[in-house]
């Protein structure tokens, strides 16, 4: 989201939670190590995020977009979309728009809001949202920390969220659950961990943009250079890559975004250890895709 604060959303430094209701999330956005950008509420109606947003002067509505940037016609409204509306994006991954106090109160009062952007329509719940929307005010009162009173700008740590502690990113759908975990100052680890059928399994990618995967090491050890993973059925799409396991996750570090977003969009991969008859398929369901651009958001939310 664009606007709320002096620093655009590309120059965000971090996102950090600040409180969960029922399905809405209200988390801080960072402008820097130790500038507060603004608050937000956040829901999801299980295939897209909707947040509002404030920095505690003014009110923005947005949601995920990947589009082109500038100017973006959509439609609107409480039940159907017939309102025009111009939103911003500004390659953040967000469009964007400001809205009065009437709307605002219409979001806290009335029971559904949809849009129609890019020609895709979205409907989302708004139960709880008066509540979020007020505790989203909280929060960019505190600027951005919980329990303070009116606070100055957060110490790095608080602003970046405590080290090695995962916070939830966005609300979780088909087995996916996200989370952002500070590693060390600067760098942020944001995975999507699909629990499906007794397997846990891991699409995720640090700030520095580069990604892995993870799966169940079921005993396995040691390292490789040239691990084959592949989509099945695609002699095209497959890859060898860096591997290595410690005998309770194993870890293919895959060297290109875009090799992640193939793989997500088949919902499926497979894996050959060299020099051995050990493979497996890994299903990863029907909504990968939201699940890796959900981690990407994550990414560029924090930074990368």
């Amino acid at each position: 989201m664009i606007g709320l604060a002096a620093t655009p959303a590309t120059a965000q430094s971090g996102e950090s939670g600040y409180a969960i209701l029922g399905k809405w999330i209200v988390s801080s956005v960072w402008a820097g190590p130790e500038a507060f950008g603004y608050c937000a509420a956040t829901t999801n109606n299980g295939k897209s995020d909707f947040r509002l947003g404030t920095d505690g002067r003014a009110w923005q509505i947005g949601v995920p977009y990947y589009g082109k940037t500038g100017t973006v016609e959509a439609y609107y409204g409480f039940g159907v979309a017939g309102e025009v509306a111009s939103l911003r994006a500004e390659g953040d991954g967000w469009a964007s728009m400001t809205i009065g106090g009437d709307q605002l109160n219409a979001f806290r009062t009335l029971p559904a809001f949809s849009l129609n952007i890019a020609n895709a329509d979205q409907t989302w719940d708004l139960r709880g949202a008066a509540a979020a929307i007020d505790k989203a005010g909280e929060c960019a009162r505190n600027r951005g920390v919980p329990g303070a009173a009116a606070a100055p700008a957060p110490a790095p740590a608080a602003a970046a969220g405590a080290v090695g502690k995962p916070r939830p990113f966005g609300q979780g759908f088909d087995g996916w659950t996200f989370t952002a975990t500070t590693e060390k100052p600067g760098v942020v680890n944001c995975r999507a961990t699909r629990k499906v059928g007794g397997r846990e399994d891991i699409m995720a990618m640090r700030t520095d943009r580069k990604p892995y995967l993870s799966i169940e090491a079921q005993g396995r050890r040691g390292k490789w250079t040239d691990m084959y993973v592949a989509v099945p059925g695609r002699r095209d799409l497959v890859w060898q890559v860096p591997a290595e396991a410690n005998g309770t996750r194993l870890w293919f570090l895959v060297p290109d975004v875009g090799i992640v977003r193939k793989i997500a969009a088949a919902g499926i991969y497979e894996f050959s250890v060299p020099d051995s008859e050990d493979t497996a398929k890994i299903p990863l369901g029907k909504r990968a895709v939201e699940a890796w651009d959900r981690v990407d958001g994550c990414v560029r939310a924090n930074g990368g």
